[in-house]
């Protein structure tokens, strides 16, 4: 009897296992379902930037330039050989902010409002100059040290010219409130502007919202054309350089896509031309080869949920704008969640994926020295990607991986011991959990965690753990304590003058019964 007992216990002994999980390279993910999300995804990712060997904490943002009376809602640069300026709309005035510290003098005060569109246009005479319109003062001229007036006639009322865009050497210009837009002569920067009217072939109505170009050879040659997208979603696209010459000026097909968002809803990222919609940010190439039924054509589908919810929530705020940060690998979406706060959906361009960016209260954005820059609440401007902290303040991330069966999905797990592989330059105040079985343990603390404290997240009471070095790899084991058929991974942090990067999770687990 007691050696049938013994070999009954020996059966019932349960063996180890142990398994890495990848950190979530790919990115954030709301297009998947939860219980069948690659592990390579994240249910959340605020703050942490995916590349594609590692999850890092973003950079910081630090204080550029103050002393504006309003928020900044305008970024201007300008670029003229050696010479680049950044300027800043706010309130009614503009101030050069090119360098740091307390603004001087305003450039130009007066303003019925601050939010500019512009382009930068050489002339036929070899001067160069930034082109500013707000739909409501009349087109301005900046030339690398003074704003004036920019002399052109045409319009009935040239105030109302609210974007810009120059194509084939020449600058085409939306006309608030209608389907007409305005053009100048080849290389000119002032002087009398022709009116083309696109409500012959937009059929839909609406008024213009934007102009943009778009290669198809992926250089700047006979093959580019331009973009004019309606308030409707209706895209006119033409070929030619001259829309006063049927010779030179040809239509080649209207499109339909979703409402854009914003006066600021095109960017240009290498070739392409990406429009913020209602369906999503969708790159000209890809909507162009498919039908609007299609979400495969949009670049933000795999977090196609949270852009709709965010355009359908917010998208009548002020503040929607793309930028593109090459030197950060990074394409920027500004969400304005209120007049005061923002959010950012941001891309890795180098694999697709996303993330969100929060703590960031930006009211528009712009490269500059190939540094980026946004301005923000109470006059200031901020450069982004820069430094350790967000502006004094701790930087606040947390992400959840996509849930996993750990290969085992009939069977129960017991998961004793978790190991994340992190790499730090400083202390490094950490909390991490594990939710089980599709469950949602709810928000993350956001205390401020230091580095003796100790906080308690999830029911496994997973504390903070001060972890410190320089550039040195962490592999500390964790008290897990979970039971349940699928795991999801969390963890948040509050860095401060610090950077880390997560690449991996050990886990020592044991396999239950099917059930």
């Amino acid at each position: 009897m007691m050696r049938r007992a013994l070999a009954i216990n020996a059966r019932k002994q349960t063996v180890d296992k142990q398994w890495t999980t990848p950190a979530t390279v790919d990115g954030w993910d709301t297009e998947s379902s939860i219980a069948d999300m690659p592990i390579k995804n994240a249910i959340v990712l605020d703050n942490f930037f995916p590349d594609p060997g590692r999850v890092r904490l973003r950079n910081g943002h630090t204080e550029h330039a103050s002393g504006m009376d309003a928020a900044v809602e305008s970024l201007i640069d300008y670029a003229s050989g050696s010479t680049t300026k950044l300027l800043a709309a706010s309130g009614t005035e503009i101030h050069d902010v090119s360098s740091s510290g307390a603004v001087g003098a305003a450039l130009q005060s007066g303003l019925t409002n601050a939010r500019f569109q512009h382009v930068n246009m050489g002339s036929a005479a070899g001067s160069q100059v930034a082109l500013l319109f707000n739909g409501a003062d009349g087109p301005l001229s900046y030339n690398g040290s003074a704003i004036s007036s920019a002399s052109i006639t045409g319009p009935g009322s040239p105030e109302n010219l609210i974007s810009a865009c120059v194509f084939k050497r020449r600058v085409f210009m939306v006309e608030e409130n209608s389907l007409k837009f305005w053009y100048l002569a080849v290389e000119a920067i002032t002087g009398a502007a022709s009116d083309f009217d696109l409500a012959p072939v937009m059929g839909e109505g609406g008024y213009l919202m934007a102009i943009g170009s778009w290669s198809r050879d992926g250089g700047d040659g006979p093959d580019d054309v331009i973009a004019f997208i309606s308030s409707r979603g209706q895209i006119a696209i033409y070929a030619g350089d001259d829309p006063g010459d049927a010779a030179a000026w040809g239509l080649i097909g209207v499109f339909k896509v979703g409402a854009p968002v914003g006066r600021r809803c095109m960017i240009k990222i290498g070739a392409d031309l990406i429009i913020i919609t209602r369906d999503g940010f969708i790159p000209m190439s890809q909507f162009l080869m498919s039908s609007r039924s299609d979400p495969n054509r949009a670049l933000s589908r795999r977090i196609a949920k949270a852009v709709s919810d965010a355009t359908r929530l917010y998208g009548s705020n002020f503040g929607w704008q793309p930028a593109y940060h090459p030197a950060g690998n990074m394409g920027i979406f500004n969400v304005p969640i209120s007049a005061t706060a923002a959010h950012q959906y941001v891309v890795n361009p180098l694999h697709g994926a996303w993330c969100r960016f929060t703590g960031l209260n930006a009211r528009c954005w712009a490269v500059y020295n190939d540094q980026l820059f946004f301005g923000g609440n109470g006059g200031k401007v901020y450069q982004a990607d820069n430094g350790t902290d967000d502006n004094d303040l701790t930087i606040q991330a947390e992400v959840q991986q996509a849930y996993s069966y750990f290969r085992a999905p009939g069977s129960i797990k017991i998961w004793n011991l978790c190991r994340p592989l992190l790499r730090s330059t400083g202390a490094l105040p950490i909390s991490i959990g594990m939710d089980v079985d599709f469950g949602d343990s709810g928000a993350l603390s956001t205390q401020a965690y230091d580095a003796g404290g100790a906080s308690v997240w999830d029911t496994a009471e997973w504390g903070t753990a001060a972890w410190g070095g320089s550039d040195q790899i962490q592999k500390v084991w964790r008290s897990v304590g979970r039971i349940g058929h699928a795991g999801s991974f969390r963890m948040a942090v509050n860095m401060k003058g610090a950077s880390m990067d997560w690449s991996a999770t050990d886990w020592v687990y044991q396999l239950g019964a099917q059930v």
